[in-house]
């Protein structure tokens, strides 16, 4: 089964055509296709890994949740559980520039997916520290271009990852067309590096 969730027409997102559903969807192998209501009723909330409360994890383009009359869910009926199974390992980026430090974060996940109390013992590793390395509180700091798993272990043993990669950006734009500023007085410019259209953190020396 195959749920497809696509932003309304906003600056992130151009939305789709049913032409353009209808193509998603073969390319996936669908069969059977069904197309529920669009719009600002595009709605996706989700308990996501490692939470015991639902969130909202597109964009929908009314920028709120629109009242509906009804909804598709879909609700697991494993035990809950809060015993630890494995650590989700986060960040807000997945590329970055040589010489960027990111912050990487744990969060305890149960077997039934709900939120659960990390080890105590836990110590983070790269794979390579010749790309990279991170400190005990989860800064990794980027030393060369490549590619670098980030593990967190308990008493030898991984209990989750996440894989980055260094690279040189390969795009670089405004998110707007135009800012207003006060005379004199100094302003961040609105600007973001991409990677194969993937935003990338960078450092403050990257940019001339």
């Amino acid at each position: 089964v195959l749920l497809l969730i696509i932003d309304g027409r906003q600056t992130h997102s151009l939305g789709a055509s049913m032409n353009d559903l209808i193509n998603v969807m073969l390319d996936f192998g669908a069969v059977n296709a069904a197309n529920l209501d669009g719009g600002g009723s595009t709605t996706f909330v989700a308990k996501q890994e490692g939470s015991n409360e639902l969130t909202i994890v597109n964009r929908p383009s009314d920028g709120y949740e629109r009242s509906v009359s009804s909804s598709l869910m879909i609700v697991s009926t494993a035990p809950a559980s809060n015993e630890f199974d494995h650590a989700l390992v986060t960040s807000d980026y997945d590329y970055l520039t040589i010489g960027t430090s990111i912050k990487f974060t744990a969060t305890g996940v149960s077997s039934s997916g709900n939120s659960a109390n990390l080890p105590s013992n836990v110590v983070w590793e790269s794979s390579d520290e010749a790309i990279g390395t991170i400190s005990e509180g989860g800064v990794f700091t980027a030393k060369d271009n490549g590619t670098v798993e980030i593990r967190l272990m308990s008493n030898g043993t991984e209990i989750g990852s996440k894989t980055i990669e260094v690279v040189n950006p390969d795009g670089l734009k405004f998110t707007k067309k135009s800012i207003n500023t006060v005379y004199g007085k100094p302003i961040s410019l609105p600007l973001v590096a991409t990677y194969n259209e993937n935003p990338v953190a960078i450092c403050a020396n990257d940019i001339e």
